[in-house]
């Protein structure tokens, strides 16, 4: 069961600085995996695992790719601020509100961390 997000202002701050973190840990890793949850985001394509053969799937992978490539070309700090954007959009956690969903079905999560 998933639950609205209703945090403060800190917590923003806390999902940038895990984002900023997760890309100097290892920049190419991160870039990745930030490209590919934004990517499946706005394609919906995890809607479709099921039904793999189906017209929507289909073009919900095709989507996917082209929005790989697309967001491939940005920059971290571009990354960032998508991904805070389409987590505000989404208004998701999961129950005990520690992860952050990215797509609808929260496939991809995002976890802030803890104050310093």
């Amino acid at each position: 069961m998933s639950h609205e997000i209703c945090h403060s202002h800190d917590l923003w701050d806390n999902l940038r600085r895990t984002i900023r973190d997760m890309l100097s840990a290892d920049y190419e890793t991160g870039h990745e995996w930030l490209v590919e949850a934004l990517a499946a985001s706005y394609s919906n394509v995890n809607n479709f695992l099921f039904y793999p053969e189906s017209d929507d799937a289909i073009h919900a992978n095709m989507l996917f790719e082209a929005e790989k490539k697309r967001l491939a070309k940005f920059t971290g700090d571009v990354l960032e601020d998508l991904v805070i954007e389409q987590i505000q959009k989404t208004n998701t956690t999961d129950n005990g509100g520690f992860n952050f969903y990215i797509d609808r079905a929260g496939w991809y999560t995002l976890a802030p961390k803890e104050q310093e």
